[in-house]
């Protein structure tokens, strides 16, 4: 205990958050101090001293403007042509994919009137086939009978 009744660790722990506090308020005031001059730049009164430095600085701050400008329209010009060359591949696929299913159907077209055809040219030559069994049978039996 010291002399006021109080415990060396209660003034050893008040003494330190006060000076936390310290610390911290004037950390927070030259973070809004430096937040506030980038935001709010002051002007001084015109010194022809430093009038080629303040000419110099409008020249860099113009010319950045220009470069983040460009640097706008580069970026905005780069998604668009990724938009562009993403739907022209979403195209192109569906164009692939609409040909293969048109030369599949034509595919199953062309086998199926295959099929027909084959299916026809056999039952033709059946009856082409039974008919030349039955005429050389005939002609024999014809010879045979004397005609």
């Amino acid at each position: 205990m010291n002399f006021a009744g109080a415990k060396w660790i209660d003034v050893i722990t008040v003494a330190g958050q006060a000076v936390a506090e310290i610390f911290l308020s004037a950390v927070l005031g030259m973070y809004l101090t430096t937040l506030y001059a980038r935001h709010r730049p002051v002007r001084l009164a015109y010194d022809p001293a430093f009038s080629q430095l303040s000419q110099e600085r409008k020249s860099l701050e113009a010319s950045i403007a220009r470069e983040r400008l460009g640097l706008g329209e580069a970026t905005g010009n780069l998604l668009r042509l990724e938009n562009q060359l993403s739907a022209l591949i979403a195209y192109g696929t569906s164009v692939f994919h609409r040909e293969t299913a048109r030369r599949q159907d034509q595919a199953e077209k062309r086998q199926v009137i295959l099929d027909q055809l084959s299916e026809h040219l056999r039952s033709h030559l059946d009856t082409v086939e039974v008919g030349s069994r039955l005429a050389p049978a005939a002609s024999i039996s014809r010879r045979k009978n004397g005609d």
